[in-house]
C-alpha cells in the first residue's frame, strides 16, 4: 500500500507540465547526442551503425511511450483518481 501511494505521487509530480517537457527535451537530446558520438567514431554515411543506433533508440521510445500511455490509461489514472476522492487531495 505505502509503495502504491508512493508511485502514485511520483505519477502526479511526474505529470506536471514544467517536469514532463523538460523530461521529453532531455530525452531527445540525449538520442540527438548519442547519434552524433556514434557518427564521430563510425563515420557519417548511410550504411554506419549510427544510422541504425539512432532509429533503434527512437523506435525503442516510441515503444516505451506507448507502453506508459496503456498502463496510465488502464492502471494508474483509476487508481489515482480514487486516491484523490479517498484523501481529499484534489489538485486544480
Amino acid at each position: 500500500m505505502l509503495m502504491e501511494k508512493t508511485l502514485f505521487r511520483f505519477w502526479k509530480f511526474c505529470n506536471r507540465k514544467w517536469v514532463k517537457w523538460p523530461f521529453i527535451t532531455v530525452a531527445v537530446i540525449a538520442i540527438t547526442a548519442a547519434h552524433f558520438v556514434m557518427s564521430a567514431k563510425y563515420g557519417d554515411t548511410e550504411k554506419a551503425p549510427s544510422w541504425e543506433f539512432t532509429a533503434m533508440l527512437h523506435s525503442a521510445l516510441l515503444v516505451m511511450a506507448i507502453i506508459v500511455i496503456v498502463i496510465y490509461k488502464k492502471y494508474i489514472k483509476g487508481k489515482l483518481m480514487e486516491y484523490e476522492t479517498d484523501s481529499g487531495n484534489k489538485d486544480n
